[in-house]
């Protein structure tokens, strides 16, 4: 732009990208001379060569900048799918082995290592597992919060009481102790109207569960989803047994664990007795029917029983016991004051009583289904 007096303005507009614009604007002198034309020309391509410099450098750094931020995005998405991984292995596994909560663990998925930290989520969402884990790739670490279902196959095992019936327990009932090992089961309707009466645990019925007013720490779940009973065939026992019983009435016994990876089953072909005290790890089969006729104590907090029964299970006197039961049978408790299981699970496909008890979960097989197995547990073995 020509102005007055010889001057010549010279104005430059650089578009430098992302919505930025450079102005540069300078007057040139004494355009009457042909040297000061010249000197005034070098002035102004020096102006421009900054601004296409700056211009440049600008759109370097812009590319960099995006380079850097995809390099970032690709690194978590990296992360993010290998914690996805590890979170599907550890599930995976639970299925085979339930885990003591809370836990952690640390899985590696394609070289890289996923921690992860897990813990029972069941008082916000029933049956929910909570999992924080993190992973770390090309410095870059990623931390992540899931709530997922729990995997762990269901089980009458996994139960303080499991009754394949309408269930109607009138004395006072108490399941587990501070909020936990007291889950109780019934295929049908619940009913346990006694006042004082306390699950720390969940209540699960097919059908209903009453009153309203029970005592529960955990879930109280009507109509939930019918639960297996898995059924017992006699040869399987026979022909796995590691002593053929010369009597049904037992008072004490100790098993020896000889065979690694299983636990002895010492079987009777007909009806029973028991009490005394049990030593070591095993599993008794009476083709008949049971009594409880007394008192039965562990040895030590190593020692494990189950009892299968085909029949009934009757539980005599006033007494305190220890163990799993599964009959297929009725179990009866009636006549008495008060019944105590202090480490057990009583799983019936009936049950008949009217006195007051105090049960606490066994929780072994919930831990880990593999001790189950060795114990040749109904719907874990064969």
């Amino acid at each position: 732009m020509q102005n007055g007096g010889g001057t010549l303005r010279v104005t430059v507009l650089l578009n430098m990208g992302a919505g930025q614009y450079a102005f540069f604007s300078e007057n040139i002198y004494g355009m009457g001379t042909r040297r000061k034309r010249q000197g005034s020309v070098i002035f102004c391509v020096l102006i421009m060569v900054t601004a296409i410099t700056a211009v440049l450098l600008v759109t370097a750094e812009v590319s960099i900048t995006a380079t850097r931020d995809e390099a970032r995005r690709t690194n978590k998405l990296i992360a993010r799918e290998a914690i996805n991984g590890a979170i599907s292995q550890f599930l995976s596994d639970q299925e085979l082995s339930n885990v003591s909560l809370p836990f952690s663990t640390t899985i590696t998925v394609n070289s890289l290592a996923c921690i992860l930290s897990v813990t029972d989520n069941s008082p916000s969402l029933a049956k929910t597992l909570k999992i924080v884990a993190s992973a770390s790739y090309n410095g870059l670490t990623v931390n992540e919060t899931r709530i997922v279902g729990s995997r762990q196959k269901p089980s009458p095992f996994y139960y303080a009481i499991a009754i394949d019936k309408d269930t109607n327990l009138t004395g006072t009932v108490t399941t587990g102790s501070s909020g936990s090992n007291g889950h109780i089961y019934a295929n049908g309707n619940l009913s346990i109207p006694a006042a004082l009466s306390a699950i720390n645990g969940d209540a699960e019925a097919t059908g209903s569960i009453a009153p309203s007013s029970l005592s529960v720490t955990g879930t109280t779940w009507s109509a939930a989803t019918q639960l297996s009973f898995p059924s017992i065939t006699r040869s399987d026992y026979s022909g796995a047994a590691s002593a053929i019983l010369l009597s049904g009435n037992i008072n004490g016994y100790t098993f020896l664990n000889l065979i690694p990876g299983s636990y002895p089953v010492a079987y009777w072909n007909g009806d029973g007795q028991l009490k005394g005290t049990i030593a070591g790890r095993g599993t008794f089969y009476f083709a008949g029917n049971l009594d409880i006729k007394g008192d039965i104590t562990y040895l030590n907090a190593i020692a494990r029983v189950v009892v299968i029964c085909e029949g009934n299970l009757t539980i005599d006197n006033n007494t305190n016991f220890v163990g799993t039961y599964f009959c297929r049978g009725k179990i009866r408790m009636k006549g008495h004051k008060s019944l105590s299981v202090t480490r057990g699970n009583l799983i019936g496909g009936d049950i008949d009583c009217d006195d007051d008890l105090t049960i606490v979960s066994d929780s072994a097989f919930y831990d880990d289904p593999r001790e189950a197995v060795k114990h040749h547990a109904p719907g874990f073995w064969p």
